[in-house]
């Protein structure tokens, strides 16, 4: 258990200690992306719809663990399906965080008896399995016969789970609970508040999971822009359940990839400009900022939406900062309703140096945005200089006279 926490600690503070301009994923466009597929030959026949899901998002290539040497560093994506009672000894819970870290992605299905490396990862990620003989029973949203039950209790961010679930995901497999010290993990699909985990015939031996506190779907995305769907089945996504009119396993097979995969809500920035506000050559030279003065900053910011880029819309937070301190905060938004383009006038402090200006966003769903821009202050020429420092001076002397 000390182990365990001390491989998430270690690379939480990776993730937070990452200094970015833009947080980036897997590369958002299908050209050139690649997906490493670890799986047992009998998914790569029993999950073909799935699999074609993934071509829409680039190269694939199939492994099923038994090369001596697996490189993880060439790929973008990577998907384990190995099934139960199958572990990868040439893959160690090192170096599959070690990828993510380096900003990978990944979508991991568990079973019963998943290897102590895939457990590890995935409570370094965020989440604690539970015990790997219980299974999800809801005797009141189950399928008469069988061992599914059936879950519209998805998170409410369309971003990251499409639209909502009308008929419900069947699910059948193991559950497991969000670890309060992860900030960066969250569930997305639960099961119903009916819903709890056992073993099916046999006694409780301890306090079970219960209700919509059970993680059926979790999703994390670290500050490095890496992001991992992890599901506690591995039939949630076969052709029976995929091809099921009845339920919406395609649906959000469909929202939990192209998020996990950068196809939805990767921030990029562009055109960023900072330009003095009535700059003219006799009173600043071209391009160079003057303490006290006033500078224009505007950027186009555009978002991934279903493999497209589409213009922001949302306001975003723009920091000034000196020596990592605070000079002040911002709103930013939408310049003359033109969606996507952003500007705003920013009074200069008076004390030349550099300065940080961060266009910051964050929200769920979406990757964190902190683009910095590194700004030079100069202190103001001689014309500027009297104008701004010494007329302020000889007016306060003028008023403090006239009460003499």
């Amino acid at each position: 258990e000390h182990l365990i926490f001390a491989i998430m600690a270690d690379h939480v503070a990776a993730w937070l200690a990452a200094a970015l301009c833009i947080c980036t994923c897997a590369t958002a466009g299908s050209e050139g992306t690649k997906t490493l597929v670890i799986a047992s030959g009998k998914y790569t026949h029993s999950h073909t719809n799935f699999f074609k899901l993934l071509e829409q998002i680039g190269d694939i290539t199939y492994s099923d663990c038994s090369e001596d040497i697996i490189s993880l560093e060439t790929y973008h994506n990577i998907i384990f399906l190995l099934g139960e009672n199958r572990t990868c000894s040439n893959l160690t819970s090192s170096m599959i965080l070690s990828y993510i870290d380096r900003g990978g992605n990944a979508f991991i299905f568990l079973g019963k008896n998943n290897s102590d490396d895939i457990v590890d990862v995935v409570e370094a990620c965020g989440f604690a399995v539970d015990d790997e003989e219980n299974t999800v029973i809801d005797y009141f949203n189950g399928l008469s016969g069988g061992s599914a039950i059936r879950s519209k209790n998805s998170l409410r961010v369309p971003t990251m789970t499409g639209s909502p679930l009308k008929n419900g995901v069947l699910y059948e497999g193991i559950g497991f609970s969000e670890l309060e010290d992860n900030m960066f993990s969250t569930g997305l699909l639960f099961a119903e508040h009916t819903a709890f985990t056992g073993t099916p015939g046999k006694d409780f031996t301890a306090y079970p999971l219960v209700g919509t506190s059970i993680v059926l779907v979790g999703g994390l995305q670290a500050r490095n822009g890496a992001r991992m769907v992890i599901a506690g089945s591995l039939s949630m996504f076969n052709d029976s359940l995929m091809m099921d009119t009845s339920a919406d396993n395609k649906q959000f097979a469909v929202a939990a990839l192209s998020w996990a995969f950068g196809k939805q809500g990767l921030i990029e920035v562009s055109n960023a400009s900072i330009v003095p506000l009535h700059a003219t050559e006799d009173v600043i030279q071209p391009g160079k900022i003057i303490a006290g003065s006033t500078v224009v900053y505007s950027a186009t910011v555009e978002f991934w939406r279903d493999g497209k880029k589409v213009p922001m819309k949302n306001n975003l937070q723009l920091e000034m900062q000196r020596g990592g301190q605070l000079v002040y905060r911002k709103n930013i938004g939408i310049k003359d309703e033109i969606p996507g383009y952003y500007s705003k006038s920013i009074p200069i402090p008076r004390n030349p140096g550099s300065y940080t200006l961060k266009l910051r966003f964050e929200e769920l769903g979406y990757s964190l945005l902190e683009y910095s821009s590194e700004i030079v202050v100069d202190p103001p020429t001689r014309k500027e200089g009297v104008s701004s420092y010494i007329l302020p001076i000889l007016f306060a002397g003028l008023v403090i006279k006239s009460f003499f």
